[in-house]
């Protein structure tokens, strides 16, 4: 073995460091890299070594590197940062959903940690102690840990661990209810990562927590504030894989907005980006797919996405009950959604499920299970009030009030829904609830205002691309005379089906990570070279697309 020269070596992570500096995670990977081939690097240069590998996106690298890291640490008796690595090794693996491989570095992280407990190392330990025991439902012991956590960093000034905890305070106030606590404590955390005061990694995790906690309070505009924040984050410093989950965050508000083939670009290039980093975030990527192709009318795609989803450990719910629905199966949409409700205790996560649950059981006949759902999303509404939820509280106790006959009052909880959804500028939701409100002015004998309701909806699903909300409510104005459908034009057009040839043999030779990325970027190529010829996209299944053309000229 060749002798390490141990100044050339100090160069070389000198210049590592430089370029870490600039955020050149490439370059810094690959200086190390070679260092690490002479058998150079001790175990701070192959923690650097790790997460430049896992900041340029080479998952597998990266984690190889940190077990070195930690066995390095140890045999330097330095077991403060063999204890750190084991921590990092135990969420990293825990994200893949290697739970067993995960506990095993949570016990060296405690074997090697032992006695040692004031010190950083033991309060980034600490906090993996008090998740696991918020997970448990042990809350008492849960926040002690944390709070604790917060002290060791703030004793030995460790942003990262300090920061990361108050973070945690936060999020976890939020949950109970507490919610102008808990967003202070959160945007603080935030704050200090906009000033760098963090490092990447805990910097992308709590943007990722802070845009989740703001959607699922259903404060948009704050979501989209953060969302912006982290892009930007992104874009200079360019840390795998929080690109992809920007991504699934903008594919969530553009969805929102109603700009649902971006919002499907960006949901599965997010999935391509994230999957082998953590299967939960990837397969939030599938469901955002999902759900974009329900509201299209694509139910088989929408079927596939929720599948897979499902295959990477997520409940996908409220789609595949919804997607359920959409097939003509209300009794199993709604058997689908109770056991997603049964299993879920979290008020923010069960409110997601409360609106359609009270669309499911009126479409499956059960009036009581309706009513009880309605009630509990406006009990929860008293507590997470938002526009966006009141909105879906109002939709959600028109519906009921609709099945039950109490159409005037149906029509003033409808009427402030369709209102809402229109100021927060949320299209879809909007053009449901005037279906809803047009019902209950036709009960009321209002048919031509109940027509109005119908066809504002019928040109917003219209201009969505909602082909089967849009057919439903043609119906509807047909059968109250408000004209029959538009009547059938012949045309003539061009069709282009494109495929890989021999993809199967192409994915066995590079491997399903590179395929992941090959077919990300040939499905954002095939669609923009489409859209600048004037194409549309009418079918994509695997690795082919269905396009349609004005003209064969045009196609060619």
């Amino acid at each position: 073995m060749a002798t390490v020269d141990p100044g050339l070596v100090s160069e070389v992570v000198r210049a590592a460091r430089e370029a870490v500096s600039r955020r050149n995670w490439a370059e810094a990977h690959r200086l190390l890299s070679d260092a690490d081939s002479t058998g150079g690097l001790d175990g701070d240069g192959l923690a650097m070594l790790a997460s430049t590998a896992f900041a340029s996106g080479s998952v597998h690298d990266a984690l190889e590197a940190q077990a070195r890291a930690y066995a390095a640490h140890l045999a330097e008796g330095n077991s403060r940062a063999a204890g750190r690595m084991a921590c990092e090794l135990y969420s990293d693996h825990g994200r893949r959903g290697e739970t067993s491989v995960a506990a095993g570095w949570l016990r060296r992280a405690e074997h090697a940690l032992q006695g040692d407990e004031d010190c950083a190392a033991y309060g980034h330990l600490t906090i993996r102690h008090a998740v696991g025991a918020h997970k448990r439902g042990d809350i008492e012991q849960a926040d002690e840990l944390m709070a604790r956590a917060l002290d060791l960093g703030r004793r030995h000034a460790d942003a990262d661990l300090a920061f990361y905890a108050m973070h945690y305070q936060g999020l976890w106030l939020i949950r109970r209810g507490q919610v102008d606590e808990g967003l202070a404590l959160l945007e603080e955390a935030a704050l200090a990562a906009v000033n760098r005061e963090t490092g990447p990694w805990i910097t992308g995790l709590i943007y990722c927590n802070v845009i989740a906690t703001c959607r699922d309070l259903g404060d948009w505009e704050r979501a989209a504030e953060w969302t912006e924040v982290a892009d930007r984050w992104t874009c200079s410093d360019n840390v795998a894989p929080f690109p992809g989950v920007c991504r699934i965050h903008r594919a969530e508000l553009k969805r929102m907005r109603g700009a649902w083939a971006e919002a499907e670009r960006e949901a599965l290039s997010g999935w391509a980006d994230l999957i082998e980093v953590s299967r939960l975030m990837a397969a939030a990527g599938l469901c955002e797919a999902g759900e974009v192709r329900l509201r299209l009318g694509d139910l088989d795609g929408a079927e596939d996405a929720f599948r897979r989803a499902h295959e990477l450990g997520h409940e996908a719910q409220p789609g595949r009950a919804l997607l359920a629905l959409a097939r003509g199966e209300p009794a199993a949409a709604m058997s689908a959604l109770d056991r997603g409700l049964a299993q879920q205790s979290d008020q923010l996560e069960r409110m997601r499920l409360l609106g359609p649950a009270v669309e499911i059981a009126i479409a499956a006949g059960n009036l009581d299970a309706a009513r009880a759902a309605s009630a509990e999303l406006d009990r929860a509404v008293e507590t997470f009030s938002s526009a966006a939820w009141q909105a879906i509280r109002d939709q959600a106790a028109g519906r009921v009030l609709l099945a039950t006959g109490s159409a005037e009052d149906a029509a003033r909880a409808l009427h402030r829904s369709v209102t809402t959804f229109c100021t927060l500028g949320i299209p879809y939701e909007a053009a449901q609830t005037r279906v809803l409100l047009g019902q209950a002015l036709a009960d009321l004998g209002q048919v031509s205002e109940a027509i109005e309701e119908w066809q504002t909806a019928r040109r917003s699903f219209a201009e969505l691309g909602a082909a089967r909300d849009e057919r439903r409510v043609t119906a509807l104005i047909a059968s109250s005379g408000g004209g029959s459908p538009p009547a059938i034009e012949r045309a003539t057009r061009a069709f282009m089906f494109t495929d890989i040839v021999d993809s199967t043999r192409l994915i066995e030779a590079i491997g399903d990570e590179a395929w992941a990325h090959v077919i990300t970027w040939h499905d954002r190529e095939a669609r923009e070279c489409v859209a600048r010829h004037g194409g549309e996209e009418l079918d994509d299944a695997g690795d082919g697309f269905l396009f349609c053309f004005s003209t064969a000229a045009d196609a060619l």
